[in-house]
């Protein structure tokens, strides 16, 4: 598995902005421990993950997310 070089802000509780290395917005994660959720930031569901960082990693895979 490739793995994405990206950004984490928390933005508000439980909930993340998560950037590219060129800064511009890729989406949103929200949870808890053990269980994630990443959208675009137009809101589209992505998927679920156990890890922030999983779910970070969610919003780089295939090129469908290529304009959140």
């Amino acid at each position: 598995m490739h793995k994405t070089s990206f950004q984490t802000e928390k933005v508000a509780t439980a909930r993340w902005l998560v950037r590219s290395t060129d800064g511009s917005r890729k989406g949103e994660v929200f949870g808890r421990s053990g269980h994630y959720q990443a959208q675009t930031m137009r809101g589209r569901f992505i998927g679920n993950h156990t890890t922030l960082h999983g779910a970070a990693e969610l919003l780089f895979q295939g090129g469908q997310n290529a304009n959140p």
